[in-house]
C-alpha cells in the first residue's frame, strides 16, 4: 500500500487531545521548530518512505513530504488530525496521508512497513511503559529510527530554560512529572540504552537544547 491511501484508524483505539492542540500549536510553536524539521529531513534520502509516529500538526510530515518522500502522520489527537486534514485538502499533496491513531499500537494502523520510523517530541511525554512499546512499535515499523527530543540534562540558556519551565507551566503537573522522569534517566541516549538499541549516528540543535539520534531496532 502507499502511504497515500490513508489506512482506516482502529476501532477501539484510543484518543487523546489537551488544549492546545490545532491551530493554537501550530501558531505559536511551529514556526520555532524549523531548524529541527530541516535537521531530521537531512538524514531520509529524496524517494524514502516515512512514518511520523505523533505527527501533531503535521509540520514535519509536510516538511518531510518534499523530495518525492512519502509520507504518514499518525497522532492520537482528533483535533490534531482533523488539523492535518484541513491543511492536506488545501495543499493536495501527493505522497502525504494521515490517520488516527496510538503510537503505542502504531502497526495496528499501518499496512506496509516504511524506511525510517519519526517521533519527534514524543519520547519525553511518555512514562517507561509506553516509551518502551513506541520504540517496539516504530522497529517494526521501519528498518531506521529517527528521534529527537530534548537534551538531558538540559542547557543553562534561553531556550533550555524555556524548554524546561514550558513543560510545566503548559504541559501540565502530570506532564512535567514525566518530563523530569525522563531527564533523569538521561534522555534518549538512557531511554535508547534501556532499550539495547543502538546510537547510528547523533547530533544536537545549535542551542544544544533538543538532540537527534537515528537508531534501529534491537
Amino acid at each position: 500500500m502507499r502511504p497515500d491511501r490513508t489506512p482506516p484508524a482502529v476501532e477501539g483505539a484510543p484518543v487523546k487531545q489537551r488544549w492546545y492542540d490545532g491551530p493554537l500549536y501550530a501558531w505559536f510553536y511551529d514556526p520555532v521548530e524549523a531548524d529541527k524539521r530541516a535537521q531530521i529531513a537531512a538524514w531520509i534520502p529524496p524517494g524514502a518512505s516515512v512514518v511520523d509516529l505523533a505527527s501533531g500538526t503535521g509540520a514535519l510530515a509536510f516538511a518531510l513530504a518534499e523530495n518525492g518522500r512519502r509520507v504518514l502522520g499518525l497522532d492520537i489527537s482528533p483535533r490534531m488530525h482533523a488539523w492535518c486534514r484541513r491543511r492536506q485538502e488545501k495543499l493536495n499533496l501527493s505522497g502525504l496521508s494521515f490517520v488516527l491513531g496510538d503510537a503505542t499500537r502504531a502497526t495496528e494502523c499501518l499496512n506496509q512497513t516504511y524506511d525510517y520510523a519519526v517521533a519527534s517530541l514524543l519520547i519525553h511525554e511518555l512514562p517507561e511503559t509506553e516509551r518502551t512499546a513506541v520504540l517496539a512499535e516504530a522497529g517494526r515499523a521501519a528498518s531506521r529510527i529517527i528521534l529527537s527530543d530534548f537534551a538531558a540534562p538540559p542547557p543553562s540558556n534561553f531556550r533550555g530554560l524555556a524548554n524546561h519551565w514550558m513543560e510545566f507551566f503548559i504541559g501540565g503537573r502530570e506532564n512535567f512529572r514525566v518530563y523530569r522522569e525522563y531527564q533523569a534517566g538521561g534522555g534518549l541516549p538512557g531511554v535508547l540504552s534501556r532499550a539495547g538499541m543502538p546510537i547510528l549516528d547523533r547530533k544536537t540543535d545549535r542551542h544544544g537544547a533538543c538532540e537527534f539520534i537515528l537508531t534501529r531496532a534491537a
